[in-house]
């Protein structure tokens, strides 16, 4: 069996203390307004729930939401960087021309996508939170966050179905 290198696996951790860092930024977003902190503003998509998100947080809880916003264009570079490589490195260890093999190729290329996607929605984010609020910064924020979640989702998805398929292969 291959050996997985070091610097995958520093990826990897990266990807997680940057997260935790980030959910740590999350905490004062909470409110009844968005319950879902900065995923409530994410996912608003109407100007008028979007007033009500940023009406809800604190003027420390939209210094936040900035540094929230901002630590996520380093985010997204890890979490794609991670998910391309965990998903290329399980891809890899399939019989060229199975689907596991073309679709888990296909679909580390595809993850880039969510990577632009989600830098997109930040730019609306952004806009939304300096005070551009314009119904089409909601409406492409929204379209922005549901196509990186589905993305993300189904590369998580692959990951552990392929991981538990080799897995149990190996026994």
């Amino acid at each position: 069996m291959k050996r997985v290198s070091y610097s995958g696996w520093l990826l990897v951790l990266l990807t997680l203390a940057v997260m935790f860092a980030m959910r740590t930024l999350d905490a004062p977003l909470r409110t009844g307004a968005a319950p879902q902190g900065i995923v409530s503003f994410e996912l608003a998509g109407r100007l008028d729930k979007t007033r009500a998100v940023l009406d809800s947080w604190t003027p420390r809880g939209r210094i936040f939401a900035g540094i929230s916003l901002g630590l996520d264009y380093l985010f997204m570079i890890l979490y794609g960087l991670t998910l391309w490589w965990v998903i290329r490195l399980l891809a890899l260890r399939f019989p060229k021309g199975s689907v596991f093999y073309a679709g888990g190729l296909l679909l580390s290329a595809i993850i880039w996508v969510a990577v632009g996607a989600d830098a997109l929605e930040n730019y609306g984010l952004i806009r939304l939170l300096t005070g551009g609020l314009q119904a089409s910064w909601a409406h492409i924020a929204r379209f922005s966050a549901q196509l990186k979640f589905a993305i993300v989702g189904l590369g998580l998805l692959y990951a552990l179905v392929a991981g538990l398929l080799l897995l149990f292969r190996r026994k």
